[in-house]
C-alpha cells in the first residue's frame, strides 16, 4: 500500500508539470481506490464475560456416614470454598452426594455411590465451556463408572480423598468366572 502511494504521488508530479487533464478527477479516484484497499471497517461488539464455573461435589453417602467422616468432608467443602472465593472469578455449584432412599424389599442391598449420575444432571444445566474443573471430596467408593460422560474428559477432575493415611478400604469384584474354579 505504501509502495503504491508513493508510485501515485510521483505520477500525480509528473502529472501536474505535463499539465495533464482531469488531475483533480484522478487524485478523487486515487483516494477511492486508497480506501477500498485499506477496507476501513466498523466493529461494534458486546462481549460479556461470564465467571468460570467450579463444580464442588460433596460425597455425604452412607459409606461416609457410617464412617464418621462427614464432618472432614464439610470442613474441606468449606475450606475450598473460602479460597476459591478469594480468586474473584469463579462461580461455585455445589453438589451433595447422598443415597436414594431404598424401598423395604431393598434394605438388604448395598448403597451405592452414583457420583457420575449426578454430575451428568447438573453439567446438562450448565455451559461446558464455562466449567473449568470438578473436585470431588470422597472416601473412594464410587460405583457408576459406567456412567462417565465423555464430555468431561478435557475438564480437570480432582478427587480429595478423606480418611487416615494408613486406612484400607478394598473391595475385590470378580465379572467372569471360569467354570473349573
Amino acid at each position: 500500500i505504501i509502495l503504491f502511494i508513493v508510485l501515485f504521488f510521483i505520477v500525480l508530479l509528473v502529472s501536474k508539470y505535463l499539465k495533464v487533464k482531469y488531475l483533480t478527477i484522478r487524485i478523487f479516484t486515487f483516494i477511492i481506490f486508497l480506501i477500498c484497499i485499506l477496507n476501513p471497517q466498523i466493529k461494534s461488539e458486546k462481549n460479556q464475560f461470564h465467571k468460570d464455573i467450579v463444580l464442588i461435589v460433596s460425597d455425604m453417602t452412607q459409606s461416609i456416614k457410617e464412617t464418621k467422616k462427614d464432618k472432614e468432608v464439610l470442613s474441606v467443602k468449606n475450606y475450598l470454598i473460602k479460597e476459591l472465593n478469594n480468586l474473584n472469578n469463579l462461580e461455585i455449584v455445589n453438589i451433595k452426594l447422598i443415597n436414594e432412599k431404598k424401598t423395604l424389599e431393598n434394605a438388604n442391598k448395598e448403597f451405592e455411590t452414583s457420583l457420575f449420575k449426578e454430575i451428568n444432571k447438573k453439567i446438562s444445566n450448565l455451559d461446558l465451556n464455562r466449567l473449568s474443573s470438578i473436585i470431588v471430596i470422597t472416601d473412594g467408593q464410587i460405583h457408576d463408572f459406567n456412567r462417565y460422560n465423555h464430555l468431561l474428559s478435557k475438564i480437570p477432575t480432582h478427587f480429595i480423598l478423606v480418611g487416615s493415611k494408613g486406612e484400607k478400604d478394598r473391595i475385590l469384584t470378580t465379572k467372569n468366572i471360569p467354570n473349573y474354579a
